[in-house]
């Protein structure tokens, strides 16, 4: 039995037993997953989301080291550092979280309170709704891939 190191999944197909999590008889450790935020709280040490892919909702912490690419970068300039580079890293990439937004995540699952869970290592909100669509696509054609 292999492990996906990323499984792009809807949530109604993920299934848990033993202790590990499986997707169509293969076990998987790490999801790629869009979805709507539909719940949100803003914790000091972790953010916590649950996130609607359409076929089910899923609950996602989200620590601050994850949140990097949400927050200000800002750090002490250093010699030889470019104007460019230092107010690129001024910039926030990203807005705060909101209900309603769509985002694209990436983590780790895992079982907090006897739920499914996923600890977010990557997550981005998305601009574009097509991308949700041609994500189905890309799930589809997988499907049928793996049999």
């Amino acid at each position: 039995m292999s492990k996906y190191v990323h499984k792009r999944l809807y949530l109604h197909e993920l299934k848990y037993g033993e202790g590990k999590f499986y997707v169509c008889g293969e076990e998987v450790v790490r999801v790629d997953l869009y979805g709507t935020i539909v719940y949100l709280s803003l914790r000091f040490h972790v953010t916590i989301l649950h996130l609607d892919d359409g076929t089910g909702i899923i609950q996602c912490a989200v620590f601050p080291k994850a949140k990097t690419s949400t927050q200000n970068t800002a750090k002490k300039e250093e010699p030889g550092d470019s104007l460019g580079s230092f107010l690129r890293r001024l910039v926030k990439p990203d807005p705060q979280l909101q209900l309603g937004d769509l985002v694209h995540i990436r983590g780790r699952l895992n079982v907090f309170r006897n739920k499914p869970q996923i600890i977010v290592n990557n997550l981005r909100l998305v601009d574009d709704v097509n991308e949700e669509w041609f994500r189905a696509l890309e799930i589809e054609t997988q499907k049928k891939r793996l049999g």
